[in-house]
């Protein structure tokens, strides 16, 4: 049963001063991650992370929602410090995570729209919800239902990670199988993953892709969201950590199950372009990768003049150094 006042909004308009006074208030979770010391991958698991909350967008002006009227932005504040006995500042998390929309962007992967945003000084990443829809020539907004992948395929919360027992890539392209556009959504989906290795964006969890229900037993992939880069973080030092760390949520299978990113060539992402969609998904695997030049030029052109330079030198470095290693592998997987 649809609820009271479903049919209609009913908002608070606020100040950019009550804004900050909100955020403010906003409890901070408790520090994120293991121990970044230790041998494992190190995680940064955004979706219990983010200190956020939620408003709704009217006539360009942010409101409190009352009653049935659902939020259309959610608004992340920075990381800060996370892990366990090495504490790695992410105080720059929004910045990164915009960044790395734009360039997922660029490469041609469909992402939540964001922004950032100051209010009353305070910053915030403004992200965009796809789960919303304008309804009735815009009396009243539409929550559209959807699944993550872990929902959709019965995994518990806490085994979204394939290293704890949740899905890997060969569940989800299955899942995907069923889409209403399947062939699109399985090459988004193995795209993703490239991309994911590109940026060192190391939690591509079964929790970070979700399905749009449609009518009957229809679904179909949503936009991507919660992308985050590990490379302005990784070095020797106390407050970062190492390289060899660093791997994807989703293992790349051979012979064995490939998890860290130094250790993924371009013969794995052949393997699994050649079993879930032949040349043509490996043909997608190369353009994207080409991309990437063009991509960083786009995005530099638009970037802000106060964007952190260490964000953006070292993601850029980051990529530049997995393209070569991809193009490095081209040869062996010609032979």
């Amino acid at each position: 049963m649809a609820p009271l006042g479903w049919d209609r909004i009913e908002c608070e308009p606020l100040s950019d001063a009550q804004v900050r006074r909100l955020l403010d208030a906003v409890p901070s979770d408790t520090p994120l991650g293991q121990a970044v010391d230790d041998e494992d991958l190190f995680r940064i698991s955004l979706a219990g992370a983010h200190e956020k909350t939620a408003l709704t967008r009217i006539d360009k002006r942010w409101c409190r929602p009352h009653g049935a009227t659902p939020t259309t932005h959610i608004f992340k504040l920075p990381l800060g410090l996370v892990g366990g006995s090495r504490r790695v500042d992410l105080s720059d998390s929004i910045e990164n995570e915009w960044l790395c929309a734009q360039l997922v962007r660029e490469l041609g992967l469909p992402v939540a729209p964001c922004e950032i945003v100051e209010f009353d000084g305070r910053k915030v990443l403004v992200v965009e919800r796809f789960d919303r829809a304008w309804a009735d020539g815009g009396k009243w907004i539409a929550r559209l239902p959807q699944e993550d992948f872990c929902q959709a395929l019965g995994y518990a919360a806490e085994k979204k990670y394939e290293k704890d027992g949740g899905p890997g890539m060969e569940a989800c392209l299955k899942l995907l199988a069923g889409s209403a556009d399947a062939q699109v959504d399985r090459l988004a989906f193995q795209l993703t993953q490239l991309a994911f290795w590109l940026l060192a964006a190391t939690d591509g969890h079964a929790k970070n892709y979700s399905i749009f229900l449609g009518q009957g037993d229809a679904y179909a992939m949503t936009p991507l969201y919660d992308v985050i880069s590990v490379w302005p973080y990784v070095g020797d030092r106390p407050d970062q950590f190492r390289w060899r760390s660093a791997g994807l949520a989703m293992a790349l299978r051979a012979k064995n199950a490939h998890y860290a990113l130094h250790t993924i060539q371009a013969r794995h992402w052949h393997g699994l372009a050649m079993k879930n969609g032949g040349e043509a998904v490996w043909g997608a695997m190369n353009a994207m990768v080409r991309e990437v030049e063009p991509a960083i030029a786009k995005v530099e052109a638009r970037l802000p003049a106060s964007f952190p330079r260490k964000v953006w030198t070292r993601i850029v470095k980051g990529m530049r150094a997995q393209v070569r290693q991809f193009e490095s592998g081209l040869l062996a997987v010609a032979a």
